[in-house]
């Protein structure tokens, strides 16, 4: 058999959601495929299950190594794959039947390095349809691309998540294209940026080929997440120096850039500091975050986005503006 599509599992404790997730690719309409089950020092019987998988059908693979994050786990499965074509899996989602079907023949048709894809959200059983808003049914050159980089990023859905795309496995090795290990928020739109940084075209579909799963144990949903702000720093990093590697420095860039982390990480930031046990003055974490060179880059670079409400434009003016004293009265008495 020769192998079409290398699908890459990084897997840490999802016991409990794994099997789903495993039988959602035995469900698969198209088989020329390998799975590779990367478990990333999982403590819980995640090796036993993969083990049944893997000894019951010699297109899943197992390989555990110690805990290094879930960049690493697809690192290592990138390294270890063979199938003309990549696609990513978090072991607490699920595929539908047709989704390597569709992308296989797709991406072939279309002679495709990067083919883009609708999902689900799934809550509490409920799904709502999620289309990353790149033009449909069109093939996108480089420049193009390069154009839709330019504004409402933090809302266009199409560099939040590297398991709404189907790779070709040679574009990722030649361009050596891996997931940056030192960025622990947000690798996935770091590890998208790169890729359509590099490549030629790009072409998305509205077909919904991933089922996203709410999971309340998650990362994600903790309320109060320690070293938030480094995260956001060394991600804020990451992404203004690939923009300056690639000579996109335009007042568009920055502008856009600023608004993803004014309108978004600003605000989650205070929200976890609400929420931060040892928390002490609101107006002196403000005052600290203001500080940074990040904010300092972002207030000096931002304007409204489109999306931005008229709660949250006074936020960030005041934000922006440096009044993080009335701006702590003003988040200390809001409802």
């Amino acid at each position: 058999m020769k192998i079409k599509i290398s699908i890459i599992i990084p897997i840490y404790n999802t016991s409990s959601l794994l099997k789903r997730c495993l039988d959602s690719i035995l469900d698969q309409t198209f088989h020329d495929i390998e799975i590779l089950m990367i478990d990333d020092g999982s403590t819980d019987n995640s090796k036993e299950i993969c083990l049944h998988y893997q000894n019951n059908d010699s297109r899943f693979k197992y390989w555990h190594q110690p805990n290094s994050g879930a960049s690493s786990a697809r690192n290592n499965g990138i390294r270890r794959a063979q199938g003309t074509y990549i696609l990513f899996l978090d072991s607490d989602d699920y595929f539908v039947p047709k989704t390597c079907e569709i992308c296989y023949e797709t991406a072939e048709k279309y002679n495709l390095d990067l083919l883009n894809f609708a999902y689900n959200y799934v809550k509490n059983g409920e799904a709502t349809v999620n289309i990353p808003s790149f033009p449909k049914n069109k093939i996108l050159g480089h420049e193009q691309i390069l154009e839709l980089l330019k504004k409402n990023t933090l809302h266009n859905k199409f560099l939040w998540f590297s398991w709404s795309y189907c790779f070709r496995t040679s574009f990722i090795k030649d361009n050596e294209l891996l997931f940056d290990e030192s960025v622990l928020l947000g690798n996935d739109s770091d590890f998208n940026i790169k890729c359509l940084f590099h490549t030629k075209h790009v072409y998305s579909i509205n077909d919904v080929l991933y089922c996203y799963v709410y999971n309340p144990d998650s990362l994600t949903q903790t309320k109060y997440r320690k070293q938030l702000l480094e995260r956001y720093v060394t991600q804020f990093n990451g992404r203004t120096k690939l923009y300056r590697k690639f000579n996109l420095t335009d007042k568009e860039y920055t502008t856009d850039i600023s608004q993803n982390y004014i309108e978004h990480a600003l605000l989650e930031l205070i929200y976890n500091e609400k929420n931060n046990p040892n928390k002490g003055s609101l107006a002196s974490y403000l005052k600290t975050l203001r500080q940074t060179e990040m904010f300092q880059f972002c207030s000096k670079n931002y304007s409204f986005s489109q999306n931005c409400t008229p709660k949250k434009k006074i936020l960030t003016y005041l934000f922006t503006k440096n009044q993080t004293l009335l701006l702590s009265y003003i988040l200390k008495y809001a409802a």
